[in-house]
């Protein structure tokens, strides 16, 4: 049992630091009384899914529909959700950092927070539950022009921000939906 957890974290490690991306922070850690307030927090094993894109980037895409708008067209571009289970709860846009509220998901729901940029950018993604503690945290190197997120089961989130450079336009659609079993 031990082994085959192991496994997936070195899995899972090694896709994301591939990807770029890193570690999802599923809840804010307990810690002792006595810790420092500068201890770095420790990262929950969480189920981690990461959001590739529906279509090709090439210079024949012409589909600029965020993941919002494709949901609510009838399309289902996220390859792990249940088709027919996404529910959009933030189809956003703006300019620079941002913050965003959405409804809390139902038990057993993935919440996907997936964003594009109107150009390569660090961003950081944080969500937070009703006090103010961490449920999610994505950070990404590089944001770009083609959707791109994660996804995590954690369902106390109720309000999330976005850190970008000044001057970047940002796409949010932040979903949830019910994961495919495989």
């Amino acid at each position: 049992m031990f082994r085959m957890r192991g496994t997936y974290a070195t899995a899972l490690a090694l896709v994301l630091a591939l990807t770029g991306c890193t570690n999802l922070v599923d809840s804010d850690p307990q810690l002792p009384a006595d810790a420092s307030k500068t201890a770095a927090p420790a990262v929950g094993n969480s189920d981690v899914l990461l959001f590739y894109p529906r279509v090709d980037p090439g210079p024949k895409n012409t589909d600029t529909r965020s993941p919002a708008e494709l949901v609510r067209a009838g399309e289902h571009p996220l390859q792990d959700a249940k088709p027919g289970t996404e529910k959009v709860l933030v189809s956003k846009k703006f300019t620079g950092s941002g913050h965003f509220g959405f409804a809390r998901p139902g038990p057993d729901t993935y919440l996907w927070i997936l964003i594009s940029c109107s150009r390569s950018t660090p961003t950081d993604i944080q969500t937070f539950d009703e006090q103010g503690s961490i449920t999610a945290r994505y950070a990404y190197p590089s944001c770009s022009s083609v959707p791109s997120g994660g996804a995590t089961l954690d369902s106390s989130g109720v309000r999330g921000t976005i850190s970008v450079d000044s001057g970047v336009d940002v796409t949010l659609s932040v979903i949830s939906a019910r994961r495919t079993r495989h």
